[in-house]
């Protein structure tokens, strides 16, 4: 499908033309690997639960608690957020979730003086943020897929989602790594399994940070690529339709 732009003399603008066509795709990539970004953030916490847990809080049993505190609002404020994307767009949404994130690990910096409920509290407060930073990429992308298809004439629902899924898969899965990797610069000393070795303050202090700056780091940069998504922020009503093409037009019968 051809969109050719008219510039008041009647010539058809092609650079015009071929931003049409190469929006959608720089659109996807901007929020794809934003969502990428955020997918090292939240599983680098995750893999500092543990260490959390049993050299700050000096408490390894609690380990599960974290994990369900910063897991299960992810479920219980969907809804919530869901609410917030109708009123206020997606793309404002996700950036007030990914705020909500990088605010409640930011103040976890203080967990070595605060006390335990409060520590849970504020990991709880994280896990609001996730529940956006999962719902609102996922709301985010059919709206890509659709610009996509409106400006080519054909969707390509298989390619955008395949490079937003393997982009949170190659997040999570380096994720980890890079949280080990700052408990490794740190100097922290390693143990066997079911015992606590004793740690330098400096790797004390990489736990910390290890839980805390380095996923908000991570979330910063996020942001930048999610700046670059779109202009105003899309709601249901943004969403442009597929044009019908032969594979989605509606058939009717000749009679015979």
């Amino acid at each position: 499908m051809r969109h050719a732009l008219d510039d008041g003399t009647g010539t058809a603008d092609i650079a015009g033309d071929l931003d049409a066509l190469t929006a959608p795709i720089a659109l996807g990539a901007f929020a794809g690997t934003g969502f990428a970004i955020q997918a090292l953030a939240t599983s680098a916490m995750l893999a500092g639960i543990p260490y959390f847990a049993t050299y700050i809080l000096h408490r390894p049993g609690i380990s599960d608690v974290l994990f369900v505190c910063l897991v299960a609002p992810a479920i219980i404020f969907v809804p919530m957020w869901a609410k917030v994307a109708r009123r206020r767009g997606k793309k404002r949404g996700y950036q007030a979730a990914s705020v909500m994130f990088m605010a409640g690990a930011l103040a976890l910096l203080a967990a070595p003086m605060l006390p335990l409920p409060v520590v849970l509290v504020l990991v709880a407060a994280c896990g609001c943020g996730y529940a956006g930073m999962q719902m609102f990429p996922l709301a985010m992308l059919p709206d890509t897929i659709a610009a996509d298809a409106a400006a080519r004439g054909r969707a390509q629902a298989g390619a955008f989602t395949g490079y937003w899924t393997a982009g949170e898969t190659l997040g999570f899965a380096i994720g980890p790594s890079l949280a080990l990797a700052v408990l490794s610069v740190t100097g922290f000393v390693s143990a066997r399994a079911g015992t606590v070795a004793e740690q330098p303050a400096s790797a004390v202090t990489g736990v910390l940070l290890a839980f805390t700056v380095l996923p908000v780091a991570l979330m910063l940069i996020s942001l930048l690529f999610l700046r670059r998504y779109g202009g105003p922020p899309l709601t249901e009503a943004d969403v442009p339709r597929l044009p019908p093409t032969t594979e989605n037009a509606p058939t009717t019968e000749e009679p015979t």
